[in-house]
């Protein structure tokens, strides 16, 4: 019973220690107006005024990791871009734009 509790214990630690991954939250929060690859081309994006950003262009405040972090983390006022700085958790708004630079890099080749 004790090596029951105990693989319960690990596997709890070892769930709670995974890396977070950027590209699932993308895709839960930024997908549907970003687009898949970041292009601006996303579903919801297309009402939107002014569009969505297309990753493979100049980014208002820096493509820097902490210029990307404070953009999600603020939002960009009076477009689309909410801020998420109370929707989600610090580590993953990090995580969250180091995907977008990922993808960034992707649009620009």
């Amino acid at each position: 019973m004790l090596w029951l509790a105990l693989l319960t214990l690990l596997l709890a630690l070892s769930a709670w220690s995974e890396p977070l991954d950027g590209r699932t939250l993308y895709r839960e929060n930024c997908e549907r107006c970003h687009g898949m690859s970041g292009a601006g081309d996303g579903p919801d994006g297309k009402n939107l005024i002014p569009p969505p950003r297309d990753f493979g262009q100049a980014f208002k405040y820096g493509d820097t990791q902490t210029a990307i972090v404070k953009t999600i983390t603020n939002g960009i006022p009076r477009t689309g871009m909410a801020a998420y700085g109370k929707v989600l958790e610090e580590a993953e708004i990090k995580a969250l734009a180091s995907h977008v630079r990922v993808l960034r890099k992707q649009e620009k080749n």
